[in-house]
């Protein structure tokens, strides 16, 4: 990731995409270890890890792939489907068997294996750490996206709805989670 923060990738437009994409990564991991605790998951550094390898196939699509990255964006909005269908169909694979094939390659840890390979969306009650380390991912990603992406208007609707989808996973108040966020702004702010 600090590679691809500081390596010059072509245009400033792609500079900043890729720039962007490598910071909602660390800032991905640094809400999934703020977080852990509230997800009974022990292991803090490693759901920051898994946080911020949870999207690593749309993050070398966005660095290697930069026009057909382009592409799947474009087929996305115009289609109304999901960046997955939109890059099996452009690619001829999803995002997340790119970032699995990729990371299986380079013989990254199995936990984070686990994280790219399981099917974001899953609800329920989950008895083993590693089922929660991989929704915390999910959960953590997804929040990162509304805060970058959301209104300040739209942003508590789509943060309840957020956490009323994982409430089996955790269970936070509005100001806790408020308080947190700014624990995450203040840490990603001191380490980067």
């Amino acid at each position: 990731l600090s590679i691809t923060l500081f390596e010059n990738q072509g245009s400033d437009a792609q500079a900043l995409r890729v720039s962007e994409s490598a910071i909602s990564s660390l800032i991905s991991g640094e809400i999934a270890q703020q977080f852990a605790p509230y997800a009974k998951v022990s292991d803090a550094e490693q759901a920051m890890i898994c946080g911020m390898f949870r999207n690593f196939g749309r993050h070398l699509a966005i660095v290697y792939l930069p026009e057909l990255y382009d592409q799947i964006l474009a087929s996305s909005q115009s289609e109304k489907i999901s960046l997955e269908i939109a890059s099996e169909r452009v690619l001829g694979l999803s995002l997340r068997k790119l970032g699995l094939g990729v990371a299986e390659r380079w013989r990254l840890p199995k936990p984070i294996l686990g994280i790219m390979s399981n099917i974001p969306g899953m609800s329920g009650r989950w008895a083993h750490e590693e089922d929660r380390i991989v929704a915390l991912a999910e959960f953590s990603n997804e929040l990162c996206e509304i805060v970058a992406s959301e209104s300040a208007q739209a942003r508590p609707l789509a943060i309840a709805n957020l956490l009323l989808r994982h409430k089996a996973l955790l269970t936070i108040e509005q100001e806790t989670m408020a308080e947190l966020l700014q624990s995450v702004q203040g840490s990603f702010e001191r380490r980067y």
